[in-house]
């Protein structure tokens, strides 16, 4: 598993976790690495925005929650109003 975070702890308790602190396509690159041709799950709206924006998502598959907690993040805004292709 891979996060990608500002601030990694400094502390590796768990090996199974790899923190990374990389821009977003050089993140891509790693977890696609890890996945050996494999699909890589990116979880949280935010990322997956910079994702789309880089042009590194091809498919998109979204759960809708009954329930947002805190002020959420649009997973579609866009800047200036830019479509989402």
């Amino acid at each position: 598993m891979f996060v990608l975070t500002h601030h990694a702890p400094d502390d590796d308790e768990d090996e199974t976790i790899t923190f990374l602190s990389d821009d977003i396509r050089s993140a891509g690159a790693t977890g696609l690495r890890a996945t050996e041709g494999k699909k890589l799950l990116i979880i949280g709206a935010s990322l997956a925005r910079q994702c789309l924006e880089a042009g590194l998502i091809d498919e998109i598959l979204v759960h809708v929650a009954p329930i947002l907690l805190g002020d959420g993040v649009r997973f579609f805004a866009r800047k200036a109003g830019e479509q989402v292709a």
